[in-house]
């Protein structure tokens, strides 16, 4: 394989790329997460369609063939949003995008600091490399970048001193990233437990109910909302959404560690070559357990 040499243009050439995969995997994300919502509402509305067919009188005959036609409808819709925009295949498309957005964001800042396997040898040949590893790895992923055009973002300096680094890099990820995003996913999470506490008690009190009359006209409904409570725990788990705040979280306070560190070290004048380079690749290498996580997830994508 040929090694490009300009490294001025290779730099600039993967801080593009790094732009354009971090688009494509936002939009897949995003795709993903509106259709998984889109059958949340077809399988709690198949549920509900079913049970009010089932329980209207016969005098409304037309009403329940109504109910009947818009659950069948739901649930052919439902197995065609499956099939065609919430399968374990969109999902690697998202999670695979990101993982190379990552990946090679990591390389662009490792090399610009010279750490790691930049720090000695030649740097220029050997981030050539592992920008076109990272990019060909991805090869049958590309249609999806095809018509992005990313935002123009200033390409880091190069080289990068390690003060900068910290700041725009370390500093900037746990502020404007990490930190939110756990914070975001946090509510969401809560919410989620919410409706689930209160859709677990409605279906107690019916089925309490139902045990101490005998009979009651809304036991019917207590199948309605224990099919709500599985739609949106899978919805949950689809989303991934525990265990990004979870990732978010162990890397948000990571980062604030290794910072905090070259603060106090740097303050103290205790930082040689060596020390630099190690926090710089420790840095790194908290940001890419959680890019391996994702990966994990990808591989493993049911799990």
């Amino acid at each position: 394989m040929t090694v490009a040499q300009a490294p001025a243009s290779e730099l600039e050439s993967a801080w593009l790329a790094q732009a354009r995969w971090s688009e494509a995997s936002n939009r897949a994300k995003a795709s993903f997460v509106r259709w998984q919502r889109v059958a949340v509402c077809l399988t709690v509305g198949a549920a509900v369609a079913t049970t009010a067919a089932s329980q209207l009188p016969a005098s409304c005959d037309v009403a329940r063939r109504v109910m009947s036609f818009g659950a069948a409808l739901a649930v052919a819709l439902l197995a065609l949003v499956g099939r065609n925009w919430t399968s374990p295949a969109r999902m690697r498309e998202w999670i695979r995008a990101r993982s190379v957005s990552e990946g090679l964001k990591s390389e662009i800042y490792l090399y610009v600091t010279r750490s790691g396997r930049y720090r000695k040898g030649d740097a220029d040949d050997a981030f050539a490399e592992q920008h076109a590893t990272i990019v060909n790895g991805a090869a049958d992923l590309t249609r999806i970048t095809a018509d992005v055009t990313p935002a123009a973002k200033p390409v880091p300096p190069n080289p990068m001193p390690v003060t900068d680094y910290f700041q725009q890099r370390v500093d900037g990820q746990v502020q404007k990233f990490y930190r939110p995003k756990a914070r975001s996913e946090a509510t969401l999470v809560s919410r989620y437990r919410k409706a689930e506490f209160v859709l677990a008690a409605l279906a107690t009190a019916i089925a309490v109910h139902a045990s101490a009359s005998g009979t009651t006209p809304f036991a019917a409904w207590g199948a309605v909302i224990t099919t709500t409570l599985a739609t949106l725990a899978a919805h949950l788990a689809a989303g991934r959404h525990e265990y990004q705040l979870t990732t978010y979280t162990a890397t948000w306070l990571e980062l604030e560690r290794l910072s905090a560190r070259f603060k106090d070290k740097s303050a103290k004048g205790a930082l040689d070559a060596d020390a630099l380079d190690s926090l710089v690749v420790q840095a790194e290498a908290a940001i890419s357990v959680e890019n391996q996580g994702w990966m994990a997830q990808w591989k493993e994508p049911n799990s």
